[in-house]
């Protein structure tokens, strides 16, 4: 859930989003204006306008697929 709304990325979207940014350090694009190439940009074109890059962010890093690079940056693996 993201405030009253809910919001699903799929298995698919993961694999996806895995596939384009792995071995990447990018940004992971967390404003509500995400930056080109970035994380959130990715999910804004291919899942949702909602911003959820944060949350995905978090999962990515929780299950071993990425690591926190800097302030605002994450690395596939």
């Amino acid at each position: 859930m993201y405030g009253y709304q809910r919001v699903i990325v799929s298995a698919s979207h993961y694999e996806s989003l895995l596939e384009r940014f792995r071995g990447c350090t990018v940004d992971l694009g967390t404003s509500f204006k995400p930056s080109g190439g970035s994380i959130g940009e990715w999910l804004r074109s291919n899942v949702t306008k909602t911003r959820i890059a944060p949350r995905v962010g978090a999962i990515l890093i929780s299950e071993g697929y990425a690591e926190r690079v800097g302030k605002t940056g994450i690395k596939i693996f």
